[in-house]
């Protein structure tokens, strides 16, 4: 019997072993709550002791009288503290998200204000580049007309067309549309014209030579 005795103790001390295994790993396992978990279990505890406190009458009032149910919260609110605080903590934390979105506005403004700022300064500057591109253009086009090649043809063209002119005044004279004194003037006038002008060219070339 005894021997029967001990191994019963053995067998009995080997469950507590386990359940106390047991108890250890569903507390490391188990996740602490977080605080508003903690409140609000807390909150519904103050409710039941409040609701279980209350008489019948007090119970089928607050199921007919929302005004009376209101009251019930309220007296919960006011006498457990944890609630007051997480109240307290909503509201603060609600002031600093009205905070946060003022400020995030305040930001968004600048941002914009900034962006409007580059577009503008990005389309003078592209007006300034087509303004600076065109007066590079009418450089170009201004030192293409005084290149010493292109100036001595403009030149020879010139004197040619004087040369053209003095043969019609000629003309106009062997036809006697013209007086002697019309002829001379005009013709001594366009043939040296045309002559200093061929003369000028053919330095030019010289020059450029």
């Amino acid at each position: 019997k005894s021997g029967s005795s001990g191994g019963g103790g053995g067998g009995s001390g080997g469950q507590q072993q386990q359940q106390s295994s047991k108890s250890q790993q569903q507390a490391a396992t188990s996740q602490p709550k977080d605080e508003n978990q903690q409140a609000s279990d807390t909150i519904m505890e103050q409710a039941r002791k409040k609701l279980c406190d209350l008489s019948v009458e007090d119970l089928k009032s607050i199921l007919n009288d929302e005004d009376h149910f209101e009251k019930i919260m309220m007296e919960i609110e006011t006498e457990d503290k944890t609630l007051v605080n997480l109240n307290d903590g909503n509201d603060k934390l609600r002031d600093q998200l009205k905070s946060k979105a003022k400020e995030n506005q305040d930001l968004q403004e600048k941002i914009e204000a900034s962006r409007n700022e580059i577009i503008c300064n990005y389309e003078n500057f592209h007006h300034k580049k087509s303004d600076l591109q065109s007066t590079v253009d009418k450089l170009h086009q201004m030192n293409a007309r005084v290149e010493p090649g292109v100036l001595a043809e403009k030149l020879l063209d010139l004197s040619s067309h004087c040369d053209e002119e003095s043969d019609e005044i000629a003309e106009s004279f062997l036809q006697k549309d013209i007086s002697v004194d019309a002829f001379l003037s005009r013709y001594i006038q366009s043939r040296g014209s045309g002559y200093l002008k061929k003369i000028k060219a053919d330095k030019i070339k010289k020059l450029n030579r």
